[in-house]
Parts: C-alpha cells; structure tokens; sequence
C-alpha cells in the first residue's frame, strides 16, 4: 500500500514536503517527526531507535 516500509514512506514524505525558509531540517527534528508518525501508523507497535552521536547533523529538504 505505502510502496515502502512505514519509515521509509514517512522519511520520504517528510523530506519532501513544501520548503518555507528553513532549506535544511536537522537529524533530531526529523527523527522525532517521522518516529511519531511510523508510532501513530503502527499503534504503537513499531518505533525507530536512532542511535548515533551527532547533535549537528543536518538533511536538506526536497519540497519545492
């Protein structure tokens, strides 16, 4: 149905949503968005871990 597993799809939503001002997001907010989301698909059954140590990391936003 989603053409991806549940985080993927949520990831590449994400990633591709319209841009305003900000061109990039960091790691933690696009964690902490995409992992509520993959939660509130699955009821609670799946939950990403992020497990890294980079609080700086930085991903560039696709949406037009």
């Amino acid at each position: 149905e989603l053409q991806h597993g549940i985080f993927t799809y949520y990831l590449l939503q994400r990633l591709q949503q319209p841009v305003k001002d900000e061109k990039t997001i960091s790691l933690n907010m696009l964690y902490d968005e995409v992992a509520n989301l993959v939660s509130g698909y699955t009821n609670g059954r799946q939950v990403p871990i992020i497990n890294g140590r980079s609080r700086i990391a930085r991903f560039p936003l696709l949406g037009q």
